[in-house]
């Protein structure tokens, strides 16, 4: 009995030692994962190296989401996304504006004479799809991969100018730049400046990310 004892104890010793090595090989795995994720999500990705490539600058043509783009009328908006579920109007620099939401999104039309044209976007929910086939949830360095790339490494990744230029009426010519921070990309065009007398038009697209992922996407044309 005693030998069937100790045999019995050797097995369980066995058994246990062999359940304490996979206990530790796997948190060895789970947590050179968890580095691995972290290292992919919590790193700047403003400092990430880029790759050189031609794609086209920012364009009116970019501002779009879902089915509605730039400039679009008052009843295409609602015919094509609905009735808003809250809207109301603002003044803002002398011009006045009609704010339409939906869950998720913000659309800001423009005064136009007797009708209002959308003007601006900004998007928090998954579900609208923007230009070049971005949307809220996607990796940042999507968004990095899809626009024009000049400057692989820094703050600039294209342009002759800073984004201080772009309140210095004294620079007349068109004013385009990219540029990255730790949670911003943005593109901007500044329209160049023939009279200055004439308020100045400035576009821009703005992808505000966290973790890695977009969390929102704004864009504009418009008055400064």
């Amino acid at each position: 009995m005693k030998k069937s004892n100790k045999k019995v104890n050797k097995k369980k010793i066995n058994k246990n030692k062999n359940t304490i090595k996979i206990l530790v090989v796997a948190f060895i795995l789970i947590f050179l994962i968890g580095l691995i994720v972290y290292a992919r999500n919590f790193r700047n990705f403003s400092k990430i190296a880029l790759r050189e490539n031609n794609k086209e600058i920012l364009k009116v043509t970019d501002l779009v989401v879902g089915d509605v783009k730039y400039l679009d009328k008052e009843k295409t908006i609602v015919k094509k996304l609905g009735k808003p579920k809250k809207s109301y109007l603002e003044v803002s620099k002398g011009y006045l504006y009609k704010i339409y939401k939906y869950d998720g999104l913000k659309l800001t039309l423009k005064e136009n004479y007797d009708d209002y044209v959308l003007v601006g976007a900004d998007i928090t929910s998954r579900k609208y799809k923007t230009t070049r086939n971005i949307k809220v949830g996607n990796k940042i360095t999507k968004v990095l991969k899809r626009y024009r790339v000049d400057n692989k490494k820094g703050t600039y990744m294209y342009g002759k100018y800073s984004r201080s230029a772009l309140n210095d009426h004294a620079v007349t010519k068109e004013i385009y730049l990219g540029y990255r921070e730790k949670d911003i990309v943005e593109y901007i065009n500044r329209d160049a400046i023939v009279d200055k007398t004439d308020p100045v038009m400035k576009l821009n697209i703005k992808y505000e990310y966290k973790y890695g992922k977009v969390k929102k996407i704004s864009w504009r044309y418009d008055v400064e």
